[in-house]
This record gives structure tokens, sequence and C-alpha cells, in this order.
């Protein structure tokens, strides 16, 4: 993790010496005005995220307070502390099996798919140059929670009285507590908006296992899989806007949505009943341990 830390630093001074040097030639011997440098709106960042040695993407979000100077390079160029959060979901990986017979006591076929899903939620401290530079970099310093999943879903070719339409459900699950880092840029697009991108590395100590879809197969019928370890670091590239939040845009009504788990049982996987009365699609699926 220091290691890590001490390559994002270097980073970091990097380019704001390159930010500097490719605008020193446009800057005058008089000192701007503290206020210039204040940057006092909050700020959202919607991206989306890339897995670097996986498959698949996502989306995530982070929300930010207004920035406080706590250093300055040169006379020019101070540095700002926000302190923040964000979140972000990724499917890792996605595999079809075909079409599977159902479970008894139901009758016929059905689609399955299997997938494998990230999700992080991190507290975050981002040091930068102001936003209101054409060119700012960053570093985000963050730690929280992940949550690595393997899943899948049952659609019955003909739907089927008292049974539900689809049905979706979690194999495995492992979670972990995390840390890490993010170096990156915004690019000014209007007063409002910045394009952003930069790459995280999220890191645990812990290992976790989840059901290895990539390699799962068919057997007469049955899904045959075996579990493998969660990994310790994981690269993503974040590729998105920040907005900055003033007075004006600062009014926005949030809004709930409530969301429903279902769990597995056995060989048989079902995602158990509901309340409306419909029941859970099931087909026979073994999950062996890591070898």
């Amino acid at each position: 993790m220091n290691s890590t830390l001490k390559n994002l630093s270097t980073c970091f001074l990097f380019i704001c010496t390159l930010s500097f040097s490719q605008t020193s030639n446009t800057i005058t011997s008089i000192k701007l005005p503290e206020k210039t440098f204040n940057d006092k709106y909050w700020s959202m960042d919607v991206y989306a995220t890339v897995p670097l040695k996986q498959c698949g993407w996502g989306m995530g979000f982070g929300v930010f307070g207004p920035g406080k100077k706590i250093g300055m390079i040169n006379p020019y160029l101070p540095i700002h502390l926000r302190f923040g959060g964000d979140f972000y979901f990724a499917e890792l990986d996605r595999k079809h099996l075909g079409t599977l017979p159902l479970s008894a006591p139901q009758l016929g076929d059905a689609k399955v798919r299997l997938s494998q899903t990230n999700l992080g939620l991190n507290a975050v401290a981002r040091f930068s140059l102001p936003y209101s530079k054409k060119f700012t970099p960053y570093i985000d310093v963050f730690a929280g929670y992940r949550y690595f999943g393997s899943g899948m879903s049952i659609t019955p070719l003909q739907k089927q009285e008292e049974y539900e339409e689809s049905t979706s459900d979690n194999l495995t699950k492992s979670n972990q507590f995390c840390y890490g880092g993010t170096a990156g840029f915004l690019i000014y697009l209007g007063q409002n908006i910045r394009f952003n991108t930069g790459l995280m590395i999220t890191s645990s100590n812990k290992f976790g296992e989840i059901t290895d879809i990539a390699r799962a197969r068919v057997e007469n019928g049955n899904i045959i899989a075996q579990k493998i370890n969660t990994p310790k670091d994981m690269f993503i590239l974040k590729i998105g806007f920040t907005f900055i939040l003033d007075d004006a845009n600062t009014n926005n009504n949030c809004r709930t949505r409530s969301s429903r788990t279902y769990r597995s049982s056995g060989t048989t996987w079902s995602g158990g009943g509901r309340s409306s009365g419909t029941k859970a699609n099931s087909v026979k699926i073994n999950v062996r341990p890591s070898k």
C-alpha cells in the first residue's frame, strides 16, 4: 500500500509540473487573488467503470464537498483537499449456459445465465489543483467496502402458472474491507462540467471465494462449477464527467428504491417464495470447493 501511494504521489506531482510548464508563458508576475482558488461548491462524479483484467463494465458516481486549500506547489498552483464518497458497480463476466430442464415439480426447459459482479462503497479524500483550471490533475485516497458475487438467472421458455417469469439470485458472495487510490485528471468543458478520467487500484488483505462462472459446464442437465479466490488487487479505469453543483443546481429530489434478496438452498437452486404468491424457478447446480 505504501509503494502504491508513493507512486500515485509521484505521478500527481509530475502532472502538476507539466500543467504549470505548459501555461507558464501566459502567467504574469502578479499574484492572483486568493478567492480565485476558492472552490466553494459541491461536485458530483458520474462515470463508467472498466476492469482492466476482467471482462465487462459498469457505472459509478461520487459526491465531494467544497475544496479547502492545504498547500502550494508554487504561488499560482495551490493544492486543494476535498472529502467525499463514491459507489461503483461492474459486471466482471457473464456466461450463457443455453437451455436446461427445470427441477421438479416444474416441467419444461429454461434459459440459464451466470454472472459475476463487483461493487464498492468508499470514503474518499481527493487532492487536486483548483477545479477552475483548464487541466486539473488529482489523486484520490480511499478506504471502504467491496463486494464480489456470482449469480444466476433462470427464465422458463414458457410462463408457468404460480411461478415467476424470471428468477435471479446469488450463488456465492464475498464481503471485504478495501483500500486504495486513484490517479486522474479533469478537463474543463464548461462552467459546471469537466471531463473526468482516472485509473483506480483497489486492494484487500482478505481473500474470499466465489463461483467460477468462466469454467462452469453442464453435465446431464446439472450445472457443475467450482469456487475460486477473489483477487487481492483490482485495476479499474474510470471515464466520465464531473458536475459542479452551484447554488442553482443543489435543489435535487432523491427517490429511494426498494430491493429484494432471495437465497439458494441445497443443490437445487431456487429463489424462495414471494409475497405475491408466485414461486421461484429452479434448476440443478453443484458448486464445488476450490482446489
